[in-house]
């Protein structure tokens, strides 16, 4: 959300508004240092989870079919 302010003999807030959209829930954000960005993390429920494979010691494995 962002709220206008006004500066003068008293601050004065103006009504919020959303500056965009999540579909999910937010878990972390950061925003860069100018407030020009944000960077959101969420789960990605959409998608299934793939298994992720290691490979230890894969150079010896290369020296072998040589």
């Amino acid at each position: 959300m962002a709220v206008p302010v006004t500066l003068g003999e008293k601050i004065e807030a103006g009504a919020p508004v959303p500056l965009f959209r999540v579909e999910t829930d937010v878990e972390n954000y950061d925003v860069v240092p100018d407030g020009s960005r944000f960077l959101v993390s969420t789960r990605l429920e959409k998608f299934p989870e793939s298994p992720f494979r290691v490979i230890v010691n894969w150079d010896s494995a290369l020296k072998e079919t040589r």
